[in-house]
C-alpha cells in the first residue's frame, strides 16, 4: 500500500500528479545545494541550528551595545 507510480485515466489527476513530482524534484535539488554551500562555508562542527541560537544569544548583547552609544 505505498505510494508507487499509478496510472490514470484522468488528465487532471495525471497533471497534478506530474506537477507535485516535479515541485519535490526541485526542492530535492535546491536542498542539495543548500546543503553544499552551507558545508563550503562554515566548519565542519557547525551547525544551521547553532548559528540560529548564536544569533538569538548575542541579539540582547548587540542591543544593549547600540542603546549605549
Amino acid at each position: 500500500m505505498g505510494h508507487e507510480d499509478r496510472r490514470s485515466d484522468h488528465e487532471a489527476t495525471d497533471g497534478l500528479l506530474n506537477l507535485l513530482k516535479k515541485g519535490s524534484h526541485d526542492l530535492n535539488a535546491v536542498q542539495f545545494k543548500l546543503e553544499r554551500e552551507f558545508q563550503q562555508v562554515y566548519p565542519d562542527n557547525v551547525t544551521p541550528s547553532l548559528i540560529i541560537l548564536s544569533c538569538f544569544l548575542l541579539l540582547p548583547v548587540v542591543s544593549l551595545f547600540l542603546n549605549l552609544n
